[in-house]
């Protein structure tokens, strides 16, 4: 089962010669395209770093052309390519695998089922391993079923999005408005399927679910409606998914979802898919594919994060912190300034005002690091504050001036989102070998004297986030009094 998704929408288990695979369409009904294949597998045997997984599908033909669907591919594996050639998945692994080792595979937008039928079955997945052309595992024989699932007609008769901040970049609250041609009733989850534009968790976290579903993990978003009544919502993968209606909308009539702390992409022309399921978990409404269109702008006086770094990535640690950053406007900054740096909601800063040594330095296009001022930070809920004292004169920043602040001693969070692109899922050649990412930071340039922020950073605009890794664990050991340990 996905795990952000409660419905069960298919799962197969089959036991096969040299693999056993479970397998699930999001959805499997006919007539709808841009199928999602969650895959877990295991092999009989080890193998080396450097080796191909191929996976075929005898039942239908992957949307994409040959070539690299690395965009498109996740896996719990560390892999060093993912490519369709000749109609096969080809994942050729970075690390070696010991044998039974289960292995999780997710596609995005991998299969149509335009053209099948309800009902139509065919053979499924055959898996095979190989290293430098010589074969390691193979299915000896495929004998494993795929059923199609129902027709579903189209029974949104209306949709639409709005955001009350519809800033490029920047987080804003989004209300979706729907009305279907059949009864939304109580137990029915709403499913729906965003554009890749947006942030793979949609919204901002606003707790970890901790449940084992597969071996993932996905994230409570805030999200409210008056008219479904007390809903609960989960997000991963670019999926939201709705459950806990308890009042039931008859057909024809609208009813409302507000998702808050969205990071909002460029809303000019954004794909987005809505199903509804029934409390037995069978799909019984869903949409075509929905174009909606908000008019937004770029941010004015923007923040250019470049990077966030730190001197310790793992979990409780203490560390120190780096930002660099530009300015994407001119400004002379002065001790009518500060720059105000907000955590993400992993970290927890118990106690305010308490100062921390922290330092400031800046380069000119082309130029060396200059250093700029030494001075204490305070925390102010999970803000650091980093005033310009006034023994620091002013100096008139541009864009092309990289401003660096350095910050020290801060305690490393106890949780975070588990890296999509990382070791986790995928290929750390290219995305990073840490198992956890922070949400992101943002800066603010915040002018005391007119209590206005003078510019600050937009989420969607840069990537300024940290990598993190599991605490190490460490024992005491109790003894004895005269013992002597060797």
């Amino acid at each position: 089962m996905m795990p952000f998704l409660l419905p069960a929408f298919l799962l197969f288990l089959f036991n096969m010669i040299e693999s056993v695979i479970l397998y699930e369409f999001i959805p499997n009904n006919a007539g709808i395209s841009k199928v999602d294949l969650y895959m877990k597998f295991g092999l009989t045997k080890a193998l080396p770093a450097g080796s191909m997984i191929a996976i075929g599908a005898d039942f239908a033909t992957y949307r994409y052309a040959d070539g690299d669907i690395k965009d498109y591919c996740w896996s719990s594996i560390d892999y060093f390519s993912c490519t369709i050639s000749s109609g096969i998945i080809q994942v050729t692994t970075s690390l070696s695998i010991p044998a039974y080792t289960a292995m999780t595979f997710y596609f995005d937008n991998l299969f149509d089922f335009t053209s099948q039928s309800p009902g139509d079955t065919a053979l499924g997945f055959s898996v095979t391993s190989s290293w430098n052309g010589v074969t390691i595992t193979e299915d000896a024989s495929n004998t494993n079923i795929v059923t199609i699932g129902a027709s579903v007609a189209d029974a949104f008769t209306a949709y639409g999005i709005g955001a009350n901040n519809p800033t490029i970049g920047d987080m804003t609250n989004f209300r979706f408005i729907f009305a279907t041609s059949a009864d939304v009733n109580p137990g029915d989850n709403i499913l729906i399927k965003f554009d890749r534009a947006f942030n793979p968790w949609i919204a901002e976290p606003a707790e970890l679910d901790i449940t084992d579903r597969n071996d993932q993990n996905f994230y409570y978003v805030d999200c409210f409606s008056d008219t479904l009544g007390s809903i609960q919502c989960t997000a991963g993968h670019w999926y939201l998914n709705v459950t806990g209606v308890t009042n039931t909308i008859n057909a024809g009539t609208w009813f409302y979802l507000w998702i808050k702390k969205v990071l909002t992409p460029d809303l000019s022309n954004l794909y987005f898919r809505f199903y509804i399921f029934n409390s037995a978990n069978q799909l019984k409404i869903r949409s075509s594919d929905a174009n909606l269109r908000i008019t937004n702008s770029l941010p004015a006086n923007a923040i250019d994060i470049k990077s966030v770094s730190l001197s310790d990535n793992y979990l409780w640690d203490t560390s120190n912190y780096f930002f660099e950053f530009y300015l994407d406007f001119s400004l002379t900054l002065t001790n009518d300034y500060s720059f105000y740096i907000l955590f993400p909601q992993q970290y927890d800063f118990n106690s305010n005002n308490t100062a921390i040594p922290c330092t400031a330095s800046y380069q000119e296009d082309g130029g060396s690091l200059t250093p700029w001022i030494t001075s204490q930070c305070i925390y102010d809920n999970n803000y650091v504050i980093f005033g310009i004292p006034s023994n620091a004169g002013s100096y008139s920043f541009s864009a092309t001036t990289k401003i660096t602040i350095s910050l020290y001693g801060i305690v490393n969070p106890k949780w975070a989102q588990i890296n999509p692109w990382g070791s986790a899922w995928g290929d750390t050649n290219f995305y990073g070998d840490t198992y956890y990412l922070s949400d992101k930071f943002e800066i603010e340039v915040f002018q005391e004297s007119l209590g206005k922020i003078a510019g600050r950073s937009f989420g969607l605009m840069h990537s300024g986030y940290v990598g993190l890794n599991k605490a190490v664990k460490q024992f005491a050991f109790k003894y004895p009094q005269g013992c002597k340990i060797y």
